[in-house]
């Protein structure tokens, strides 16, 4: 188990604080620039953008990528592939060996996750709770950022990936017979049900966001996977409706589920909720030991210009 705190924090407390390394994703969703528009860049020490080249000839992503440029300069611009876990995760070693930090030192970082991959954020996570603590056991501060989006429409994905382990999510399976699974539902019911197959879980839960940023959101989600709820889940029983705005509440809500659990199952987190919910449950499998990320990726999926409503989900991590 890795020992940290999380808590909410206002939109004041992250404007007014100092960050030794921002990180940042450009791509083809609007409210990716959307904090960066509001924050004093003086108060950021260093910067790394993760440009995705994916869906580079789109129309606005000219002007996106002519944002990050201006703002943080082309030093700070890196141009990678968002399958290119290997690159990115390279990117913030050589980052953080370049620095002169030692067990003394206080890191402060800040990480928008807005339009950002499972696997970076997940990554990003894993490097600054254990890769780096190896050698440095440094004293982290991690403040998230979430810009919630509107979209424009909902359209159901139908082909997907055989189930993928995120990395730095892996966890280490136990030697137990039995197996649960937490699935975050969203507008995709052929996904989870992909999972559901490929684990065979003796228990399953499933996760929604609850309030969300639109009032139809709920009647949506329910209405995509009714067929999944009542035939794996066992019904609404084992459904619970967690916060979008508050990862907080949605970490100590997942981890009290699979509390009881961890003492005779392997666990399984299916990833196919709002991203403060992935936040959540990737912070949990970096909690407990036999807790594992997994998703499938859309083959169908299509770009949506994703505009930002001006909200932001906050949540500051304090590893010490």
């Amino acid at each position: 188990m890795n020992e940290f705190r999380l808590s909410d924090i206002s939109r004041r407390d992250l404007l007014e604080s100092k960050y030794d390394l921002a990180i940042f994703c450009c791509g083809y969703e609007p409210r990716c620039t959307f904090l960066s528009e509001i924050l004093d860049i003086s108060n950021i020490s260093d910067a790394i953008v993760f440009s995705y080249n994916e869906h580079s000839e789109m129309a606005h992503r000219k002007s996106i990528d002519n944002f990050f440029l201006r703002t943080y300069s082309s030093k700070k611009v890196y141009s990678v592939s968002s399958l290119d876990i290997q690159a990115q995760f390279t990117q913030l070693k050589d980052w953080f060996e370049s620095k002169k930090f030692d067990s003394q030192s206080k890191l402060r970082v800040l990480i928008d996750y807005s339009s950002m991959t499972k696997s970076l954020l997940s990554i990003s996570v894993f490097f600054f709770l254990k890769f780096i603590q190896r050698k440095s056991k440094l004293s982290v501060t991690i403040d998230f950022s979430y810009s919630v989006g509107e979209y424009p429409d909902v359209k159901e994905h139908k082909n997907f990936s055989q189930p993928i382990v995120l990395q730095g999510c892996e966890g280490s399976p136990l030697t137990y017979t039995k197996k649960s699974a937490l699935f975050l539902l969203g507008f995709d019911s052929v996904g989870p049900q992909v999972i559901f197959n490929s684990l065979n879980p003796d228990n399953s839960y499933g996760i929604f966001a609850s309030p969300s940023a639109k009032d139809s959101y709920i009647d949506n989600v329910l209405a995509y996977n009714s067929e999944f709820i009542d035939s794996n889940l066992g019904g609404k029983t084992k459904l619970l409706g967690l916060p979008l705005p508050n990862v907080t509440v949605c970490f100590d809500y997942i981890n009290q589920i699979i509390t009881p659990l961890k003492k005779e199952s392997n666990i399984s987190i299916a990833l196919f909720g709002p991203k403060p919910h992935v936040l959540a449950s990737i912070l949990t499998a970096n909690y407990h030991q036999n807790v594992t990320c997994l998703y499938c990726k859309a083959l169908d999926a299509e770009p949506r210009l994703v505009q930002g409503v001006g909200e932001l989900v906050l949540t500051r991590l304090n590893y010490v």
